[in-house]
């Protein structure tokens, strides 16, 4: 519901509705400059398979990137038809990085800030850690592992200012913890 919230606020499709949506709320008396500015993308990271091996759940974590980017692409599509023509002339690709990578580089040519929900970002891993599979937790976080590069690449595009903001929800510290190095950017309230 939180993330339903901020992604109906900062969302530049949801900003004709904002009196519907908010209206009578104290938020609608005093939005901020950032309402309805961004173009969002939620991900979702809950439910993943992680017992068939390392190469399955990279597949569905990659899946699930790529599936949430079409939907993102096809729901923009009127707004922003140059980011979805430069993502689809992009190499191919089955790392999540470089998905994100190319993603982010269409999103360049976007007029919109990007705004990435997440949810559940640590369901996978806490799985992970609650199996006592440490050693498939340490090769997707740990050193070049898929989910830090991951993070890694949603870090860069801060930098570059193509993602304007990043909100995730989790239930553990521990891996934004183990991510710190390539993803330093985060707060955990």
């Amino acid at each position: 519901l939180l993330l339903s919230m901020l992604e109906h606020y900062y969302d530049v499709l949801a900003a004709p509705h904002f009196d519907e949506l908010f209206g009578g709320l104290a938020i609608a008396s005093a939005p901020t400059e950032e309402r309805g500015r961004y173009a969002v993308l939620r991900l979702e990271f809950t439910g993943m398979v992680t017992d068939a091996g390392i190469d399955r759940l990279r597949a569905d974590f990659f899946a699930r990137i790529h599936n949430q980017i079409q939907t993102f692409l096809s729901r923009y599509a009127e707004r922003m038809p140059e980011v979805a023509a430069s993502f689809e002339a992009g190499l191919s690709t089955t790392e999540p990085a470089s998905l994100m990578s190319r993603f982010l580089q269409a999103m360049a040519r976007s007029p919109y800030p990007l705004y990435i929900l997440i949810d559940e970002y640590d369901n996978f891993t806490n799985d992970l850690i609650a199996r006592g599979d440490h050693s498939t937790y340490r090769d997707v976080i740990h050193a070049s592992g898929f989910v830090r590069e991951f993070f890694k690449t949603l870090k860069e595009g801060t930098a570059t200012g193509v993602v304007g903001r990043i909100f995730m929800t989790g239930v553990s510290p521990v891996t934004l913890d183990d991510l710190t190095s390539g993803f330093n950017i985060t707060r955990n309230v």
